[in-house]
């Protein structure tokens, strides 16, 4: 994998020439206090810091509800809430420091998107793991397949029409929910979403009003994009087909559908956590890659991602009647998809770095970037 990634570029000469001139378009913007962050620091660096953050305490959160089932404790909600907390704020700040030190570039859009496209997948599962939601399985992949589903979604709209525009209630009111959700669990223990009111459980609220507001949401992004795009008659930015997109995000969820539907083991019933976040970082990597593709201007269709092997490999160890137990096959995916995912963005941030003669951690300096 790693000489795949090494001697076969991902980006080519012309879509890293059309990189040059991306200008971020964005209607709504954050605006932080920022003057105790040291100017040294590079904007990448802090949002990279709020994904490390973020990530191990949803794991955290995890290894308490391995199935999404068991009660969590109070203090790993309230960890995991902040964790988030910090990842938010982070975020938020990446944008104003790199105004700060004059850095910024397409490089950091990419960045500052990708990470999101990461934590995501975690705040998804760790917002079902504190309501214990796994004891409806299938209203957990809903809830964490329609969050990846709509962070793609947002993008396939920018990729439509050349801009981000943010929603009433988008990924800051998202977090916020989630936050809300931990502090609750913290303060009145995992025991209060077994309280049903009119024969409805509290635990099925959360999901019921993401699911609600992700149809508001996702409504709202489909008449966007069924206005046309900025390019030609009415194409996307690369001047291709508007609805080619959903080909690859729909590929990636419902291939996940027929894996946990017809497992002869149950894999995600029994192991729901491990199943999605191998679905939800594939999703991640087709996200990337449509995120790269709106910033170049190019086409998102690469037949060779590496990614679908796995599903393919759950596809032929069903019909072959082969005698590889899918719980191996499912762990095996899990790390294959992250080194695969680890892989492909660090080539890529690579390969955008030196084209642009940057550094990905570190403030570049200016004049050296000139000579």
């Amino acid at each position: 994998m790693l000489n795949y990634y090494a001697q076969t570029p991902i980006m080519t000469p012309s879509q890293l020439k059309r990189l040059d001139g991306h200008k971020y378009n964005c209607t709504n913007e954050w605006n932080t206090v920022i003057q105790w962050t040291p100017m040294w620091v590079a904007p990448n660096a802090i949002t990279m810091i709020g994904l490390i953050v973020n990530i191990l305490t949803s794991l955290i959160l995890m290894y308490f509800c391995p199935t999404a089932k068991e009660p969590c404790p109070r203090w790993a909600a309230l960890l995991c809430g902040f964790g988030l907390f910090i990842y938010q704020t982070l975020d938020a700040i990446d944008g104003k420091q790199a105004r700060r030190t004059n850095t910024i570039s397409p490089m950091g859009e990419l960045f500052d998107h990708g990470c999101d496209s990461v934590s995501t997948v975690f705040v998804s599962i760790a917002s079902s793991c504190v309501v214990s939601l796994g004891h409806y399985p299938y209203s957990l992949m809903l809830q964490c397949f329609l969050a990846s589903f709509l962070f793609y979604s947002a993008h396939w709209q920018t990729y439509v029409t050349g801009t981000m525009r943010f929603g009433k209630f988008d990924v800051t009111e998202g977090q916020m929910s989630v936050m809300a959700m931990m502090f609750i669990t913290a303060i009145f223990g995992p025991q209060i979403w077994d309280i049903s009111v009119i024969g409805v459980s509290f635990r099925y609220l959360p999901s019921m009003f993401a699911f609600t507001m992700g149809c508001i949401a996702f409504l709202g992004i489909l008449n966007k994009i069924s206005d046309g795009g900025v390019g030609r008659n009415g194409s996307t930015v690369a001047g291709t087909s508007i609805i080619a997109p959903v080909i690859h995000i729909g590929a990636v969820l419902l291939s996940g559908l027929y894996v946990a539907k017809y497992s002869v083991e149950d894999i995600f019933e029994n192991n729901p956590i491990i199943f999605v976040i191998l679905f939800g970082l594939m999703a991640t990597k087709v996200t990337n890659k449509l995120i790269v593709a709106h910033m170049s201007k190019s086409e998102i269709w690469n037949p060779y991602d590496l990614s679908f092997l796995v599903p393919l490999v759950f596809f032929a160890n069903r019909k072959m009647s082969a005698k590889i137990p899918e719980t191996y096959l499912l762990t095996l995916g899990l790390i294959f998809i992250s080194v695969d995912l680890y892989f492909y963005s660090s080539a890529i941030c690579m390969e955008i770095c030196n084209h642009m003669r940057l550094h990905l951690f570190k403030i570049t300096d200016k004049s050296k970037k000139s000579e």
